[in-house]
């Protein structure tokens, strides 16, 4: 008799649909609800009551699914700048948004959240991405706005409309990006790409020479936490010098032994 929703969605039964519970299936092991256009067995874990619904709603039209990863503008000692969250539910007394961290749960106004690619600024002028409807890899030319859209300039030179950072993929390696080439077992530095077929090239730190056309799978991201010992040095001829990781993301801080400052530079690589 008691009255749930199913998370998922189909035509018989739209999203927010609120059935009542009729008994238990036992050869599936499901539960049985019966909706207006008709009875279905579903999991157990699939089923919400609607008030859970509701929240579920309320935090999707403000932009934030329940389940997504989501960092907090600000930061303080719990939740540490870029740290990555997960949406949990909507606080209707707040209109707020409550997100699980690791160190606890807290409740957030939804312009305050961004996407952990947002948090590393990977959604900003310059940023290479692949525009999901028109499936096509291009640069981002203008945005965010105060509405959070963007425009993407392709190779054709052809702009698209007004799209949000939902509708974009931001390219798995940017120029620039410190990488690890899988099958030669070499660090780098992203020098090339990705162009049309999404493919790379990467200038490798210990000779300098670049590699031929690459996928992205041939690589994996060189990032650092922060406190780890690593040589950094600035051009291909610059000296390597140990350092200190201060600051994580694709661009890593490192403090340089002896110094009282950390700064970002053109080549990291692990000791």
């Amino acid at each position: 008799g008691s009255r749930r929703c199913w998370t998922g969605s189909n035509d018989d039964i739209p999203k927010g649909a609120v059935g009542e519970v009729v008994g238990w299936n036992s050869s599936s092991k499901n539960i049985r609800v019966k909706f207006p256009k008709g009875t279905w067995a579903i999991k157990a874990s699939e089923l919400i009551t609607p008030e859970a619904q509701a929240e579920r709603a309320a935090c999707e039209q403000a932009g934030h699914p329940v389940g997504s990863r989501r960092c907090w503008t600000g930061s303080n000692d719990d939740i540490p700048k870029g740290a990555v969250g997960e949406v949990v539910g909507w606080n209707s007394s707040s209109a707020d948004i409550r997100v699980k961290f690791p160190k606890g749960t807290w409740r957030f106004d939804a312009s305050k959240l961004i996407t952990p690619d947002e948090a590393q600024g990977l959604f900003a002028k310059g940023s290479i991405v692949r525009h999901r409807s028109r499936d096509k890899i291009g640069i981002i030319s203008f945005g965010p706005d105060s509405d959070k859209d963007f425009k993407v300039t392709f190779d054709d030179g052809s702009e698209s409309t007004y799209v949000k950072a939902d509708g974009l993929v931001v390219a798995p390696f940017q120029k620039g990006d410190y990488v690890y080439h899988v099958a030669t077992k070499r660090y780098g530095v992203i020098v090339y790409g990705p162009d049309s077929d999404e493919e790379y090239k990467v200038q490798y730190y210990d000779d300098t020479t670049k590699s031929g056309y690459l996928k992205g799978s041939a690589f994996r991201g060189s990032f650092f936490a922060v406190g780890e010992k690593v040589k950094v040095r600035d051009g291909d001829d610059g000296t390597w010098s140990k350092g200190v990781v201060t600051q994580t993301g694709r661009k890593p801080k490192v403090q340089k032994d002896g110094w009282d400052s950390a700064h970002t530079w053109d080549q990291v690589c692990p000791l």
